[in-house]
């Protein structure tokens, strides 16, 4: 069994068919065809399944991928901490953002990697709370900004912010200065995310604490979606000011806070215990941590360090 096997192997499972995998892999599909014939006659079992519209994992491909996966992750970690001995920070680390906030993170971030550590490829992966556990222990990310819903062995945890919440509409709230009382939200139609999605998980937490139940008319996985949606008055919905900002800067949409000591919630930093923790993943957590407590400080990202 060759390492180009198994890139090639992931690779292909994760593009779904052999044209985008060798354009992705800059090689020809017949070399993949090939390289992947050969593993599974190795193997003694199918790994794809050909289709119509690609290919598809067999039973015995997704139980390869988590290992070829982890093998890959461990053999490129290895490589970086080899050159880390001569003091070149350098290798490729995978961020895991919540969509809520990698529309304001992303460029900052990438920007700051790329002056301090231009030896270091950074790929950002919008993740949902959900599947974050997942995709640290499987080597899919090396690291994550997420809002944790629960505790896990899996992970290393560094809580950096706690931010408030607040309810967005289309038009000006006819309300007191107050902040709203989370029960007030019960005859509002909602527009919010899947439960894979952490904020929806908090939301739905809360209701049942302060026992009310709330009229989620439309489940959108998209917050680009669901500012669409509230501003064209379908409904209100729920999010961190930041990811509003703009639009509330220009009039297009209105927010209220809800009570803190109702419903807020935690950014935290996760690594995950599965794996070696590289010397380039090292520094983009630490440089995660110091860019969102330098938006906090300065005012830019509404939230308690």
């Amino acid at each position: 069994m060759e390492f180009r096997q198994l890139k090639y192997f992931v690779e292909l499972a994760e593009a779904g068919s052999m044209s985008r995998a060798a354009v992705l892999l800059s090689i020809a599909q017949p070399a993949i065809s090939r390289q992947l014939r050969n593993l599974e006659e190795e193997l003694g079992m199918a790994l794809f399944i050909r289709t119509g519209r690609g290919v598809e994992l067999t039973d015995a491909g997704r139980v390869f991928l988590d290992r070829a996966r982890a093998i890959i992750t461990d053999i490129d970690d290895l490589s970086e901490e080899i050159r880390g001995l001569k003091g070149i920070v350098s290798g490729k680390v995978r961020i895991g953002l919540p969509p809520t906030e990698s529309q304001f993170l992303s460029a900052p971030l990438v920007l700051r990697i790329k002056e301090k550590y231009p030896g270091v490829s950074l790929q950002i992966v919008e993740a949902f709370s959900g599947d974050v556990n997942e995709w640290l222990a499987t080597g899919r990310i090396d690291l994550a900004l997420f809002y944790r819903t629960s505790r896990t062995s899996q992970m290393i945890c560094e809580e950096l912010v706690d931010e408030s919440l607040y309810l967005v509409s289309a038009r000006q709230f006819d309300m007191p200065e107050a902040d709203l009382d989370f029960t007030e939200l019960a005859d509002l139609p909602l527009i919010l995310p899947s439960a894979r999605h952490g904020l929806r998980v908090l939301v739905e937490r809360v209701a049942m604490s302060v026992d009310t139940k709330l009229d989620i008319q439309f489940e959108v996985d998209s917050f680009l979606a669901i500012k669409d949606l509230v501003e064209a008055s379908i409904g209100f919905t729920i999010l961190p000011y930041m990811s509003v900002k703009k639009e509330v800067e220009r009039g297009q949409l209105y927010v209220k806070r809800i009570s803190p000591c109702q419903l807020n919630r935690s950014l935290v930093m996760s690594l995950s215990t599965q794996h070696t923790l590289t010397q380039a993943t090292r520094v983009v957590a630490r440089e995660s941590r110091e860019l969102v407590h330098e938006l906090v400080k300065a005012g830019g990202w509404l939230g308690v360090i």
